[in-house]
């Protein structure tokens, strides 16, 4: 049990909850950021953001086509470290997920309790993932941020200035400068140096002349060679002179001890012999720390390295396999499509089979009605009837004789068809008439 006025409470209690009426909202629990240090190591005091550098370094390279300024910025001690430090810490915030359990107190009220998280995992996870060359690139952008660069109207005078670091540089140029641009930020391979790359592009009518720019810089970085030569040749002659003062201080020492008693020697002997252990053995354990350093380091980087194989390697297989996958469904709908087509050109053949059916069946129709048209017409053109009038009225007996008479002269078959001029050519044309029907056709 925990005890009352050390309850591990993260979230107030939860509500009483009435699961059949839903008088109450329900409430569930938000979860929070994690609880951690917002860095992964100490504090680096060498690093102060806020001094100013005022060491900038600078070389030119010419070219038929203009010139190339490389600027140097000595990067700040520890700002590489913070930067790592602070990338690594948000990579941490991202992959962390909070967990929780449920706890009760002595009176029964239910908390959430957050578990605590594995911090080795989060920085094997955090590491994974750092991108170092996207830092260095950072970094540089920010040691060069609020450098301004200027071309006078001329275009023979470039300015590099920098109100934070105090540094106004002009360049004379002898020839005339188009254009300015900057081709490159970074650090350099030992991450020593910020390195600002500006190309410097000449007008057309300035290209192939020569240009003492070259000579300027060379005879200036010449001057500060020769300056720092100068301040070395100093520096060795006060270290000399130290060394000789110390010698001769040492000498004067020796001479004093040198008059003292037997007894002092060898009491100084002895302190002198376990002055010598002591430092041997403080040496060799500097060595053997340094050594378990080393092996501590060399073992991470070849984890980190083993880490980062795997994860290309898993990378390829997942690529290879997405390629794959991507073949076989383009040959899948390939074939698809392909058996699409063939059952849509079926269906055509099969929709112009039944139409050309239909129409043959029309036209027969069509035929055939106009066959019988024309055999009725014809019938009718070679039997032609004969229709007696009665003009007579007389008694029933005669007017009943004349109706049979006329029904017997009706009813008579045709003894013989009379050959009709007319009738020929009529049927004639009417046989090269079309024998299709445009409106039925059309249906």
């Amino acid at each position: 049990m925990f005890p009352i006025i050390q309850s591990p409470c993260v979230f107030e209690p939860l509500p009483n909850v009435n699961m059949f009426g839903f008088e109450q909202p329900v409430m569930t629990p938000v979860p929070k950021r994690r609880r951690g240090l917002g860095r992964c190591n100490r504090y680096n005091d060498g690093y102060m953001p806020s001094a100013s550098l005022t060491s900038l370094r600078y070389t030119v390279d010419e070219s038929p086509e203009g010139y190339t300024l490389w600027l140097s910025k000595k990067v700040p001690r520890g700002m590489i470290a913070d930067a790592v430090n602070e990338q690594i810490s948000h990579l941490k915030e991202e992959s962390y997920r909070p967990a929780y359990h449920l706890v009760r107190d002595l009176w029964g009220n239910p908390y959430f309790v957050e578990e605590e998280a594995d911090e080795e995992s989060l920085l094997r996870e955090a590491l994974s993932k750092l991108d170092m060359k996207a830092i260095n690139h950072k970094i540089a952008r920010n040691l060069f941020q609020e450098y301004e660069i200027d071309l006078n109207h001329r275009g023979d005078q470039l300015t590099v200035s920098s109100r934070k670091d105090g540094i106004t540089k002009s360049f004379e140029i002898g020839s005339c400068i188009e254009d300015i641009r900057v081709t490159g930020c970074k650090l350099d391979d030992k991450q020593e140096y910020a390195v600002l790359r500006i190309e410097l592009i000449k007008s057309d009518e300035c290209k192939g002349q020569s240009s003492d720019l070259t000579n300027l810089i060379q005879w200036s970085q010449s001057q500060a060679i020769k300056q720092r030569a100068e301040e070395e040749k100093e520096k060795e002659a006060e270290e000399v002179a130290a060394a000789e003062a110390k010698e001769k201080a040492k000498a004067q020492l020796l001479a004093e001890l040198q008059a003292e008693a037997q007894a002092k020697r060898e009491a100084e002997a002895k302190e002198k012999a376990e002055a010598e252990l002591k430092a041997k053995l403080e040496a060799e354990a500097q060595a053997k720390r340094e050594a378990e350093t080393k092996k501590v380091e060399a073992e991470l980087k070849a984890r980190l390295e083993a880490e980062a194989q795997a994860k290309r390697e898993d990378e390829a297989k997942r690529e290879f396999e997405a390629q794959l996958r991507a073949k076989f469904e383009a040959e899948a709908a390939r074939r698809e499509r392909r058996r699409v087509q063939e059952l849509l050109r079926r269906e055509e053949e099969e929709k112009r089979f039944h139409e050309q059916e239909l129409k043959e069946r029309k036209a027969f129709l069509i035929e055939q009605q106009r066959a019988k048209r024309l055999r009725a017409e014809r019938k009718a053109s070679h039997s032609p009837k004969t229709v007696t009038i009665n003009i007579n009225f007389g008694n029933e007996d005669s007017m009943h004789e004349n109706e049979e008479h006329q029904l017997k002269r009706i009813q008579s078959p045709v003894l013989e068809d009379v050959d009709d001029e007319e009738t020929e050519r009529f049927n004639e044309s009417l046989s090269r008439s079309p024998k299709g029907s445009s409106i039925i056709e059309d249906v």
